[in-house]
């Protein structure tokens, strides 16, 4: 009898487990698509840009020389390396990082958001290690901003506090589906091939 239960019990565990893992690989709730494409789509604004990588990604390797070399100094190296800037300057997005940016008509708008809100297909996570954001994907309404920091590399996205948007409601076509978009709008600098 204490078999039989543990095994009814390894069942239902099992049983729940798979409706958790099923509902995660689905990708956003209804509520949740709903929400973001009202945020897209009445948006005052929405704008690609391609940037720097930031400080609050990127890193700075300090430099290894021998003191004794007059020929590389720190005040040399400092120039050839400049500090990386902050994603936000005073929570608003820090326009010293912008390489690239195209304000989005409303039609370009609905392709946007058609793409991220399209049903996870195959989900295959296996992100690099770089986390160094290069792209993203700004909403303007009422004076807010809103963003979608993107690394196209390692496949890992970092969003301001009222969007709930992650790498995890991706798949493979969505990721080149975006890298795609940003391209054929004009966007295509910054982009680094992944080493998958």
């Amino acid at each position: 009898m204490v078999e039989q239960t543990k095994y009814v019990n390894n069942i239902i565990l099992c049983f729940a487990l798979t409706l958790l893992f099923y509902s995660a690989a689905q990708g956003q709730t209804r509520e949740n698509i709903k929400q973001f494409k009202h945020k897209i789509q009445s948006a005052d604004s929405v704008v690609l840009i391609s940037h720097e990588v930031t400080l609050e990604y990127g890193f700075r390797i300090a430099p290894d020389w021998d003191k004794s070399d007059t020929s590389m100094n720190l005040q040399k190296w400092n120039k050839l390396n400049p500090p990386l800037l902050k994603y936000l300057d005073k929570g608003k997005l820090n326009r010293n990082i912008i390489v690239e940016s195209l304000s989005l008509t409303d039609s370009i708008k609905i392709k946007l958001s058609n793409i991220l809100l399209r049903q996870v297909l195959l989900k295959k996570f296996n992100p690099t290690k770089c986390d160094e954001p290069r792209h993203s994907i700004i909403i303007y309404k009422n004076n807010k901003e809103s963003y979608i920091d993107i690394c196209f590399s390692c496949r890992r996205i970092h969003t301001s506090k009222d969007i709930d948007f992650s790498e995890f409601y991706m798949d493979e076509k969505k990721w080149a589906d975006l890298v795609d978009f940003f391209k054929a709008n004009g966007l295509t600098k910054l982009f680094i091939e992944r080493e998958d």
